[in-house]
């Protein structure tokens, strides 16, 4: 995997998002 996948971005992948999309869009709520 990309190195710049982040914890939060590695969740949002886990979702079915898309990690070079910003964690904070991805973040639930």
């Amino acid at each position: 995997m990309p190195a710049q996948l982040s914890p939060p971005d590695a969740g949002g992948i886990a979702a079915g998002s898309q990690g070079s999309v910003s964690p904070s869009e991805r973040t639930p709520g």
